[in-house]
This record gives structure tokens, C-alpha cells and sequence, in this order.
């Protein structure tokens, strides 16, 4: 194969692992989560040199992260899981 098609190979490879071990999860895209990273993290390199680069998405996402976090801890006291 060339390389190109190896690496794409690979890649598809290791994607059906990832898919395997995670479930129907891992297949869910997060690109506007990674968006705003991303976004945030310019936008403060801007205002704030190279320490924007590392604080800058967080801040930018830190609502998201919390509900996130918030709406799946109130799940989970709502529907009490366990294991099968």
C-alpha cells in the first residue's frame, strides 16, 4: 500500500477498537466543543500571550464543562445506575 493508505488504514483500525471499547458513545462528534477550545485558546493569545494558550479554551468552555458535569451527576442521583 502506499503510505497514505496505510495511515488510513491504521487510523480506521484503530477507530473500530476505540468504537468497540467505548460503545456508541465514541462515535458522537464534538466539534463544537473542540471549536470552542480552540476559539478560546486565539482569542487569549491575543489578549494574553502564550498563557492564554493554555487558559484560554478552558475558560471558554468552563459553562459547558459544569453543566456537563452538574446534569450527569443530578442523573445519575434521579435514576440510581449499577452495574449489569
Amino acid at each position: 500500500y502506499p503510505t497514505e493508505r496505510r495511515t488510513a488504514v491504521i487510523h480506521d483500525s484503530v477507530k473500530v477498537e476505540i468504537v468497540q471499547l467505548g460503545g456508541a458513545g465514541a462515535t458522537v462528534p464534538l466539534t463544537g466543543f473542540g471549536y470552542a477550545l480552540a476559539n478560546g485558546a486565539i482569542e487569549a493569545v491575543e489578549e494574553d500571550g502564550i498563557m492564554g494558550a493554555l487558559t484560554g479554551g478552558i475558560k471558554n468552555t468552563a459553562a459547558g464543562i459544569g453543566a456537563a458535569i452538574l446534569f450527569g451527576y443530578l442523573a445519575a442521583i434521579i435514576f440510581k445506575p449499577h452495574t449489569k
